[in-house]
């Protein structure tokens, strides 16, 4: 299955340690050999390593009162689903 995949979602799944071993050591051997298919993994991990620096930046800002108010009243996204249902 993952191998039918284009190869930059075989990359990301590579970062995320989410290839079966057999096609994560086939890989392994082509990004030793390909210094584009490297280079497309580095540009990977560098995006992923800056969105986790921003979400964890954006954890630290403060939930607005009001959001958390509506979340406690159960007047959320899912709340409206299940009206409009």
């Amino acid at each position: 299955m993952f191998d039918q995949l284009p190869v930059n979602v075989q990359l990301s799944a590579y970062l995320d340690e989410e290839l079966p071993e057999p096609l994560a050591r086939r890989l392994s051997l082509r990004l030793q050999k390909e210094p584009a298919l490297q280079c497309a993994l580095d540009s990977l991990r560098s995006g992923s390593a800056l969105g986790n620096l921003l979400f964890a930046a954006l954890l630290k800002e403060p939930v607005p009162l009001t959001f958390a108010r509506a979340i406690r009243r159960g007047q959320g996204i899912a709340a409206k689903l299940t009206q409009d249902v």
